[in-house]
């Protein structure tokens, strides 16, 4: 009778290490990095930063943030965005500037940089977007 129970036990402890190892494999695998090209978009950085995090919550994905901010910007964005990265981990903001010559870089060498300097390992898919300016319109017209 005890070994009967020792047996379901051993068994039930190797099912949940299984589960625990995939379920962490997962977890690293969604690991998702979105990068905010922005400008002066103080009325919508704070609904796409809120958006993203819901849908990542809403998914169960670890995420990341970075906003990289236009040198031509002279709204509240960079306000906003430091206001979240203050309160919430994984968010962050990057501020080109006009004279140096290394905010010129491509997207892949941005991710190259961020990637060495970030603290989690594992894979991550970047997915970069680039809000339209204020003039540009959102949608097609009818």
């Amino acid at each position: 009778m005890i070994s009967v129970l020792l047996w379901i036990i051993g068994l039930y402890a190797a099912v949940a290490a299984c589960a625990y190892g995939w379920a962490r494999r997962r977890r690293q695998a969604d690991r998702q990095h979105y990068v905010l090209v922005a400008g002066n978009h103080q009325r919508e950085i704070e609904g796409y930063v809120r958006k993203l995090q819901w849908q990542a919550q809403r998914l169960g994905r670890e995420f990341g943030i970075t906003v990289l901010l236009a040198p031509d910007s002279y709204d509240e964005t960079a306000a906003i965005v430091e206001k979240f990265a203050r309160g919430e981990t994984g968010i962050g903001l990057v501020r080109q500037s006009v004279e140096a010559s290394e905010d010129h870089r491509s997207k892949e060498e941005w991710e190259r940089a961020w990637e060495s300097e970030s603290p989690t390992s594992g894979p991550q898919q970047w997915i970069w977007v680039e809000l339209p300016a204020a003039g540009e319109a959102k949608g097609p017209r009818r």
